[in-house]
């Protein structure tokens, strides 16, 4: 039997083929290592859901910040400026234009009341409500304006709906310019501060309602500067109408509300106040014919005059005013409108408040063991004193009207939930000339925004 060597060249031979297929597997094994560790291992379905609810969960909050910064800035551009700024000696509510951050600014003041008289009616109103509509043009073209609707409304002749004011301000500094349209009459001072925060009584003065005719609003040109503290006012108004004068109401009945009024004649009014921090004095005078081309009643001319103060000093704070008024030809309007219309009416108030709220919150805080709301802002009480007498001197030739006096002693309380709103509580002691009295209990509310 033949037996087969193995030659050398064939051991060679395996021996390279089994290298090459050493370092083939080498190479393989190293890169499916290589590829295993690069290749992440598969989550399971509760790692993916827990991954997927920690990223809404954050998206949640930044959404959550983004909001909040978003509401705050919101709030911050809607906030109105605070109460208080009095332009030209307007109320806070009136000025409110001349303070916005907005082109166009929108509020309003309004008052409820209720009235009982001793043995007599007992009354609830609506007194008034007037939106307040201001436009900033540019910084030295300003529009305002407010309507009024008093006593419910324009309700079968009861009630009215109107324009309390509507003009526009070209200005030429800080309070300073020239005002022109239907404005208010700068005179007293409920009728450039008319909002019921800014009297504690239900009813406005009556000396600013029957001498001076609050709200007192006609068609005309003013210039008003400031220097310092010192503000002035005046300009050229139409006058009233003395056809319509009235024996019970002096020249109120003849304001002419700037509705297709009569202009022959005009009227003239200068106001200086001096605006302090704490205390304000000031004087008005009004003169004009108001015949407005009726010849047959001579001039009528109005001569007015009224002297104002206010003051707060810690917890009290008052206010006052004094007027005088003169009337000319009442004779030649009585023969024409059988009205014996005065020839000079005088009259004035005092008020004085004080704010009771410091003595009794210690008292509050021991009933409710805890601080009292942080809204319960002032609880006021008040006195006042008011005399106003529409026949100081009666028409030429005419008796005087045995009631034309009144003198009244008001008591009550103002509570103020929030800065901007007032409950008033008052009783009112009233002598109607020499002998006749009257008793009334008014409650009120008013607001301001």
């Amino acid at each position: 039997m033949k037996s087969h060597a193995t030659s050398p060249f064939s051991i060679l031979t395996a021996a390279s083929v089994l290298k090459s297929a050493g370092w083939i597997l080498l190479f393989f094994g190293f890169a499916a290592e290589n590829v295993q560790a690069q290749t992440p291992a598969t989550p399971t379905i509760e790692e993916r859901l827990t991954k997927i609810e920690a990223q809404l969960s954050q998206q949640q909050t930044d959404t959550t910040s983004e909001d909040e910064e978003l509401t705050k800035l919101k709030l911050e551009l809607q906030l109105p400026p605070q109460l208080g700024s009095l332009f030209t000696g307007l109320g806070p509510a009136i000025s409110r234009v001349y303070s916005s951050k907005r082109p166009l600014s929108i509020g309003a003041y309004g008052e409820f009341s209720y009235s009982a008289v001793q043995g007599g009616d007992r009354i609830t109103n609506l007194t008034r409500f007037n939106p307040v509509i201001g436009f900033r043009f540019s910084n030295t073209l300003i529009f305002n304006s407010a309507l009024s609707f008093q006593n419910g409304g324009a309700v079968e002749g009861e009630g009215a709906a109107r324009v309390e004011f509507a003009y526009l301000d070209f200005l030429m500094g800080p309070e300073t310019g020239i005002r022109v349209g239907n404005v208010l009459v700068p005179f007293g001072l409920t009728n450039l501060r008319p909002e019921p925060l800014l009297f504690p009584t239900v009813q406005r003065p009556r000396a600013e309602t029957r001498i001076v005719p609050s709200t007192w609003h006609e068609n005309g040109v003013l210039g008003f500067g400031k220097i310092g503290n010192v503000l002035i006012q005046g300009g050229v108004v139409n006058s009233t109408d003395a056809a319509r004068y009235d024996a019970n109401t002096w020249i109120r009945s003849g304001r002419q509300n700037g509705a297709n009024a009569r202009a022959d004649d005009p009227a003239f009014v200068l106001r200086v106040e001096n605006l302090g921090d704490e205390a304000s004095v000031g004087g008005s005078f009004y003169v004009g014919n108001s015949a407005q081309g009726a010849a047959a009643l001579g001039r009528a001319q109005v001569l007015l005059g009224s002297l104002h103060a206010e003051f707060r000093a810690d917890r009290f704070s008052g206010r006052a005013m004094i007027v005088e008024g003169r009337l000319s030809d009442t004779e030649k309007i009585a023969a024409v409108t059988n009205q014996p219309v005065a020839a000079k009416v005088q009259g004035g108030y005092a008020i004085l408040s004080y704010d009771l709220l410091p003595r009794i919150s210690p008292f509050a805080r021991s009933l409710v063991n805890s601080p009292p709301p942080p809204g319960w802002r002032e609880l006021p009480l008040f006195v006042s004193y008011e005399q106003e007498n529409l026949q100081t001197e009666p028409a030429t030739g005419r008796t005087r009207l045995e009631t034309a006096e009144h003198r009244t002693w008001t008591f009550g309380a103002n509570y103020k939930p929030h800065p901007q709103v007032v409950f008033k509580g008052d009783f009112a002691y009233r002598t109607l000339g020499e002998s006749e009295t009257e008793r009334v209990v008014e409650l009120g509310l008013g607001f301001v925004f």
